[in-house]
C-alpha cells in the first residue's frame, strides 16, 4: 500500500493508463480469478478458446 501511495509511482502508473487498486491478498485472488472467468469468455465468443 505505501508504494502505491507514493506520489512518482503513482503518477507514472497513471501517465501510462493504470489504475491503482488497493487490495489485500484475498482479493487479488478474486479479482484474477474475475477476469480470467470474463476474458475466457470473451475469446470463445470470438472463436480463439
Amino acid at each position: 500500500l505505501a508504494v502505491n501511495e507514493m506520489p512518482s509511482f503513482k503518477n507514472k502508473l497513471q501517465d501510462m493508463g493504470f489504475q491503482i487498486i488497493n487490495m489485500g491478498p484475498e482479493e487479488s485472488e478474486e479479482f484474477i480469478d474475475d477476469r480470467i472467468t470474463y476474458y475466457e469468455e470473451i475469446l470463445k465468443e470470438v472463436g480463439l478458446l
